[in-house]
């Protein structure tokens, strides 16, 4: 029996994993994609998370056409969404589904962004608030993982590592508020990860569902000679993975709308938002290899903080975070990631305008600094495994990111709004430039148009040009365009 050490595949149980939690329930809802407004780029600007979101049930018809490779040189996906919120003076309650379909591929995905409902009162004998919520939100934040889409803090819903959904963590969520100062607990006894670009098994081989998907690898090398891989995953208990508890503990002094400043400090143990993968390989007399699969939750530990000061339009924040996994090896022949802790710290700030020139007009600059984040395989012995192809859990190393805004000129008395993000990365000598436009000529029609550039300066002055993502996807320049109506 021979071992090798093969890509990070965690995407691949994302999908599995989330597609048969919901499954069951999800007609009864009509699911539906959380960013029906666009087409490209995310934002810095801190904004309401249903601002220029329509809500009700969508569909949404989606083009892209790339300039690389024409046998995969366009994708086509069909996404619907149901979206209901609604606040009042004592309660609120969300309700956000997805739904997208890949026809070509034939695969599907579905997503829960949001799905809770919240309740609050004032203390009778004390000055004092408490909120509680059951179901699915967003009660702990921090800038860096919500500007760089880090997925460690929150989880993520994702079908091309630029469009990102921030996803809330699943359990119940209380906090009392006394003036300035606020503490919260939260539980999560259901553990839901990352949602990225998923696989698909076929012939034994391990297939991207589209282009942006971790590529796993075909062959290996023997004693100078190639060697087949076949692929399979393995039976697993869903119910296990799913059912891996964690909880979180907030801290936050100030009000950024009533002190001009506020800090937030928060604590959590809850399972890495990755799925960990752990294989075994057995090759044959011709020593090609057959790779089993097995998804394993791992832990770790998340501290983070942020501190915001609110001048006139102008919203400064510094920001820090530290993920350590709680690593372990498998037993028997089981070889198995081991997650590198993450560190990392930044700030920015962002303007808004709109008040000043009378249409809306924003735009932010943020830095990050990320240490860490190496991915080894490891055999159960604790020997290093050799083969590797994803070695890092963090898109970008060293990225500062430019954001705008803008309401732009009319057709037939209707604004044509304008997006636009630009990330640059330092370390990988790279960057991603993100131009969108969207118009609605009908309250219930929406069209959008983007493109997105992705380069590097000097592929040969990279070390990890293998590796890096915009060096792996610096050929994936592409337009896309999406045309959503609402019923």
């Amino acid at each position: 029996m021979k071992k090798l050490k093969e890509t990070n595949l965690s995407n691949t149980f994302i999908q599995l994993v989330f597609n048969s939690l919901v499954v069951g329930f999800i007609s009864w809802f009509y699911p539906a994609l959380s960013s029906a407004q666009e087409t490209s780029s995310t934002t810095v600007l801190d904004r309401a998370s249903t601002q220029n979101e329509l809500q009700g049930f969508s569909l949404k018809m989606s083009y892209s056409g790339y300039q690389s490779n024409p046998t995969e040189a366009q994708t086509t996906s069909f996404e619907a969404q149901y979206l209901m919120q609604s606040i009042g003076v004592h309660s609120a309650q969300k309700v956000h589904f997805i739904f997208g379909l890949y026809p070509e591929q034939n695969s599907n995905y579905v997503a829960a962004p949001e799905l809770y409902y919240s309740n609050g009162s004032r203390l009778k004998d004390y000055p004092a608030d408490v909120e509680y919520t059951i179901g699915r939100r967003q009660t702990v934040q921090n800038k860096l993982d919500d500007v760089f889409n880090l997925g460690l803090v929150n989880p993520y819903f994702s079908q091309d590592f630029i469009n990102y959904t921030a996803q809330g963590l699943t359990g119940l969520h209380l906090k009392t508020s006394l003036d300035y100062f606020t503490v919260g607990a939260n539980f999560y006894p259901i553990f839901i990860p990352n949602q990225g670009p998923a696989h698909l098994e076929k012939k034994g081989k391990l297939v991207g569902v589209n282009r942006w998907a971790q590529s796993a690898p075909k062959s290996f090398v023997y004693n100078n000679k190639e060697n087949n891989i076949d692929y399979r995953i393995a039976n697993y208990n869903l119910y296990d993975l799913m059912g891996h508890s964690g909880y979180s503990f907030t801290l936050k002094t100030g009000d950024l709308e009533k002190t001009k400043g506020e800090l937030n400090v928060t604590f959590s143990d809850t399972p890495i938002n990755e799925v960990v993968i752990s294989r075994t390989v057995i090759a044959d007399l011709n020593l090609n290899g057959s790779v089993e699969i097995f998804p394993v939750i791992r832990y770790s530990k998340k501290v983070t903080s942020d501190f915001q000061f609110k001048q006139h339009n102008t919203t400064f924040f510094a920001s820090y975070l530290m993920d350590t996994p709680e690593n372990k090896l498998e037993s028997d022949d089981h070889a198995v990631q081991m997650l590198e802790p993450i560190y990392g710290y930044g700030g920015g700030f962002q303007v808004d305008m709109t008040d000043f020139v009378d249409r809306e007009l924003s735009f932010g600059l943020a830095y990050g600094k990320f240490y860490g984040g190496e991915i080894k395989d490891m055999n159960s012995d604790g020997q290093e495994n050799t083969f590797s192809i994803s070695n890092n859990r963090l898109l970008f190393q060293n990225p500062f990111k430019l954001s705008a805004e803008l309401e732009g000129f009319k057709v037939r008395s209707l604004p044509v709004y304008f997006k636009a993000n630009w990330i640059y990365d330092t370390q990988q000598n790279g960057s991603l430039l993100s131009l969108s436009a969207r118009h609605s000529p009908l309250p219930q029609l929406n069209l959008s148009l983007g493109i997105d550039l992705i380069g590097v300066v000097d592929e040969t002055k990279s070390p990890d040009r293998k590796s890096s993502f915009l060096s792996q996807h610096s050929a994936d320049d592409r337009m896309t365009g999406a045309l959503t109506y609402v019923f």
